[in-house]
């Protein structure tokens, strides 16, 4: 797959947990015991990724931002992603969603998540 365009684009459903805020770590569920419903709700976190034609990194999120180097990447999840996964250039990444972020929904573990699927698929694709 080396030097072919690629875009992915998918969208993965926003969840609401009931619990949350520590009671799913063995620190908790252990003295207290622990149980947790969680359900996802009709509204999505968007990603887009494609190949660059510049070196640079461009993420588009609530801020743009383009750098040149992952360490100057200000969104932490898009940086450490990239770093877990040695994409270093040529990169754009896009997140939209359907929710405000800091709304509660838990939508950075989701980002995480879902970002780590496409880096994975990219990877093959986009090289250091």
């Amino acid at each position: 797959m080396e030097g072919r365009n690629c875009m992915i684009l998918s969208r993965a459903p926003v969840r609401i947990s009931m619990g949350g805020g520590g009671t799913d770590l063995p620190s908790y569920y252990e003295k207290h015991g622990g149980f947790l419903l969680a359900a996802s709700i009709n509204k999505y976190v968007h990603i887009m990724l494609n190949k660059r034609f510049e070196d640079s990194i461009r993420l588009s999120y609530s801020k743009t931002e383009i750098v040149n180097n992952v360490k100057d990447i200000e969104h932490r999840i898009f940086r450490e992603s990239l770093k877990f996964t040695d994409v270093r250039k040529q990169i754009e990444i896009v997140s939209i969603a359907d929710v405000p972020s800091n709304c509660g929904l838990g939508l950075h573990l989701l980002l995480l998540s879902h970002c780590s699927a496409h880096y994975f698929l990219i990877t093959g694709i986009i090289r250091r």
